[in-house]
């Protein structure tokens, strides 16, 4: 190979380079003697005289009076960029982009840090390297538009950046996506301040050719800028103003959601007719041929553009009735999710229009019947009601799932459901189509019935969504009602799961047969193997998830990423349960690699970032188990920084905030483990505290009511732990009471009964430690909850379970009734003691059956 440069030496001496660069230098190296010399020489990095202190290494850029290079500081010994003048007369216009580069000081505009001339008495400046893309090549490389409209906020920020310039009074007059980088780690930098002038000055040709320059470089003369993005007046050689540069924005905002150059006589509505109408809105403003319509202020624009990110009414738009409908439930979607009277009335509201849309279905039936003057307005009520009925479950669906909050949806749903039972079918495929979507009806039902953990509500949803699906299946075969079918009997093995019926959810799961399409047979594959897995077959989970990993990888698009992902955490989940560390390590390793490079090729995918987060809670949790502190305080305090980012980003996401309280657990657990049991109780009561507010704004979500008993528990043990024993037992009484609320209203639900239980066994051990009178009543409560689980349901989880709760009854108990409290745990455990020949790697299992011995042999 060609020698490498010194730049590429410096960055291998300095490990910056990828793994790919560093395998290539130390090939070269091995046979190359002169570049092991220079390597020598370059080791230990000095301080050189200011005009020997960059290394220049390759050129990177070339523009029309400039030319960019990477370069080495020698002093700071970091990576820089470095800018020289390319034509000699240009000099004050080099001089002059250097120093209103340097005054600007915002986040996302690149920062200047040095300036000077080399010995021949060239000038340049230094500016911060940064890692990255230009914008067209992000839009270039993106997903189709999905991919394109994940950069919005990327624009976003570069807008806020020439918001700024323009209240310092400068303008930029050449902006386009090449001159906006987006860094690797998701920063955003306008570049190229060439063009750039004060307000206050003239516009002042600088001296060379006016002819036109090459596509994609900026030219010198009476036309300044680049043709494809410069505003008209710019390009008849007006003075260009802060106009000018918002019909550059906007030629930006054209060219990611298009991906492709502007053209200023095709709208871009034409160019990309799925682009959203507001959107269309914005770029059509910012771009109009006449300054004075277009937006008077940069700032105008932005709030225009972060108003529609937010979800409110733009300027740049005229709005339907049925648009503003619409608008106004996204409008509120953090009502939907913060507070608890703007929930209620948000979903009083649903319900009210989807009954104002049945009696309008009535009405327009009662109307096509009467005369045909009429049939146009009842064929238009019509598809307005189907419209506002896909609206619910589609749109609000859409956005609700990702919160955890479709418990929102039950009322709403029951209202879709009513709105479906009025409506009749028509025949032949017509009517297969609307029993597929009333099954779509039900399934939406059911899903927020079970996210309330109102069972027999979300078993009755499930049922009927099967007899709907089936009836589809016979008027409409083909992909779509074997799918329908599928998900409901999916669902239908769900509610028997909650339940602790694992036969009819192993049934249900199983019933998932003909060609529902690859994604669901996964979905049918894991929830088989999670029933094999609670049972204790671990053989066969690790059976199904194989083929279930093959599947994974057949599916095309954004699901194949997602999917392959749930399959290495069940895997991952399987092998933890089993005790076979290693292999769920691997399992969640191979989980985080494929978020990271997810993270990396969509830095502004918010839902990637937070897949990132929830892979390396799950490395950390692996590494814990694992015995590697280091490791597992690494990944957690990596998935805690990330989740405090997303928060900030959106803190009404209560989902991302649900992550974060789980960060802050785990990473408290370790440091208590670690020795650091201040850092520890600090980041418990933050677990706690987000748990409270989880739970306080949504207080019919059953996940988020028994996060608060589980953080509660592990505040209890950490204070027992330091011996502050008052503290320790309130906590651990907060926790008895939050399972003894989620019992109470939801006693079929066997989750909840075995939170009560560990709650109480906390609660009664510490008790027992103290000698408090109330631990043998806390204790005997926690053994008849968990002798009931395994009566219901009975596996080897819950006669682990029952195991570690009889010896700590017996801990508590006289030494007649102690003895007779460990036979009936041998009695339990004895059934499980041939299983370990089976299992030696079952953690759990080996400590059950070795503290059951030791009780045994222990004198009473």
């Amino acid at each position: 190979m060609e020698c490498p440069g010194e730049v590429e030496l410096l960055s291998w001496l300095r490990g910056t380079l990828d793994q790919a660069g560093v395998e290539r230098i130390e090939t070269h190296l091995d046979t190359c003697a002169s570049c092991l010399t220079t390597v020598a020489v370059l080791g230990p990095i000095e301080t050189r005289p200011a005009d020997d202190r960059y290394v220049v290494g390759e050129e990177l850029a070339r523009g029309g009076m400039g030319r960019v290079f990477s370069a080495i500081d020698r002093v700071l010994d970091r990576p820089v960029v470095l800018k020289t003048m390319r034509d000699p007369a240009g000099a004050a216009r080099f001089v002059r982009e250097m120093k209103i580069t340097a005054r600007l000081q915002h986040p996302a505009i690149v920062t200047v840090y040095d300036a000077g001339t080399f010995p021949d008495g060239e000038p340049f400046y230094v500016m911060r390297h940064v890692l990255g893309r230009t914008l067209d090549r992000a839009a270039a490389e993106a997903d189709g538009l999905t991919g394109r409209l994940a950069l919005l906020p990327t624009v976003m920020t570069a807008i806020d950046a020439v918001a700024y310039a323009h209240e310092c009074g400068v303008i930029h007059r050449d902006l386009k996506p090449a001159n906006v980088l987006v860094g690797r780690f998701g920063e955003t930098v306008v570049v190229d301040w060439g063009l750039a002038k004060s307000v206050h000055e003239d516009d002042v040709a600088s001296a060379g050719d006016p002819a036109p320059a090459e596509p994609g470089l900026t030219r010198d003369g009476t036309v300044l800028g680049t043709p494809a993005y410069m505003a008209p007046e710019q390009a008849a050689g007006e003075p260009a103003s802060m106009r000018s540069d918002i019909y550059g924005l906007g030629t930006i905002l054209y060219h990611v959601l298009t991906g492709a150059p502007p053209s200023p006589r095709e709208p871009i509505a034409r160019r990309e007719p799925k682009i959203p109408a507001e959107l269309a809105a914005i770029v059509d403003r910012a771009m109009t041929r006449e300054p004075g319509r277009r937006y008077a202020l940069s700032r105008e624009l932005a709030d225009d553009l972060r108003r529609y990110l937010a979800g409110r009414l733009v300027a740049a738009h005229r709005y339907t009735l049925a648009e503003l409908v619409r608008r106004w439930a996204w409008r509120h979607r953090a009502a939907l999710v913060a507070a608890t009277a703007a929930l209620v009335a948000v979903i009083v509201i649903g319900v009210f229009a989807i009954q104002r849309v049945v009696l309008a279905r009535d009405e327009a039936e009662l109307a096509r019947a009467a005369s045909d003057r009429s049939r146009e307005v009842a064929e238009t009520q019509r598809i307005a009601a189907e419209k506002l009925v896909g609206y619910v479950l589609d749109v609000l669906r859409a956005r609700l799932e990702p919160l955890g909050r479709l418990d929102l949806l039950a009322g709403v749903g029951t209202a879709v459901d009513g709105y479906y039972e009025r409506v009749a079918v028509p025949d032949g495929a017509a009517g297969g189509e609307e029993l597929l979507r009333r099954a779509e009806a039900l399934a939406l039902l059911g899903e927020a019935q079970l996210a309330l953990g109102d069972l027999d509500a979300a078993q009755t949803a499930a049922l009927r969504e099967e007899a709907v699906a089936s009836a589809a299946v016979a008027r409409l075969p083909g992909p779509a009602s074997d799918a329908a079918g599928c998900r409901a009997k999916l669902h239908r093995g769900d509610v028997a799961k909650r339940r602790g019926d694992l036969a009819a959810a192993r049934a249900a799961y199983s019933a998932c047969t003909g060609d529902p399409g690859p994604e669901l047979e996964v979905q049918s594959l894991l929830a088989l193997a999670d029933i094999d897995r609670i049972e204790g077959r671990f053989d066969a989970a690790f059976a199904g998830l194989a083929r279930a990993e093959q599947l994974a990888a057949t599916v095309a698009g954004p699901s194949r990423r997602k999917l392959s992902f749930a399959v290495s955490d069940a895997i991952g989940t399987a092998a933890t349960d089993q005790g076979d560390v290693p292999r769920a390590r691997a399992a969640y390793a191979a989980n985080l690699e494929r978020a990271e490079r997810a993270a990396e090729a969509e830095p502004g995918d918010a839902d990637v970032q937070h897949e990132l987060v929830t892979a390396l809670i799950e490395v950390g949790r692996g590494a814990r188990r694992a015995g590697d502190a280091d490791a597992a305080r690494d990944a957690f305090t990596r998935a805690r920084e990330a989740s405090q980012q997303l928060v900030l980003r959106d803190p009404d996401n209560l989902l991302w905030l649900e992550t974060l309280g789980a960060a802050n657990d785990q990473l408290g657990t370790v440091m208590l483990q670690s020795g650091d049991p201040e850092r520890a109780l600090l980041l418990l009561h933050e677990s706690l505290d987000i748990s409270e507010r989880l739970a306080d704004r949504a207080p019919r979500n059953m996940e988020w009511a028994r996060g608060l008993a589980v953080a509660a528990i592990q505040v209890g043990d950490l204070h027992r732990a330091r011996e502050q024993f008052v503290e320790a037992r309130a906590s651990l009484l907060r926790a008895v009471e939050v399972a003894d609320k989620l019992v109470a209203a939801k006693p079929e639900d066997v989750q909840a009964r075995r939170d009560l239980a560990i709650a109480l066994l906390h609660l009664g051990d510490l008790e027992r430690e103290r000698s408090h009178p109330d631990a043998v009543r806390s204790l005997e409560r926690a053994v008849a909850l968990l002798r009931d689980l395994v009566r219901h349901s009975d596996t080897p989880r819950s006669r682990i379970d029952l195991v570690g709760g009889l010896l700590a009854l017996a801990d508590a108990q006289p030494a007649a009734a102690a003895k007779a409290t460990i036979r009936e745990a041998d009695e339990t455990i004895a059934p499980l003691r041939a299983r370990l020949a089976a299992s030696p790697d079952d953690v759990e299992l080996r400590r059950a059956i070795a503290d059951v011995d030791e009780a045994l042999a222990t004198p009473r």
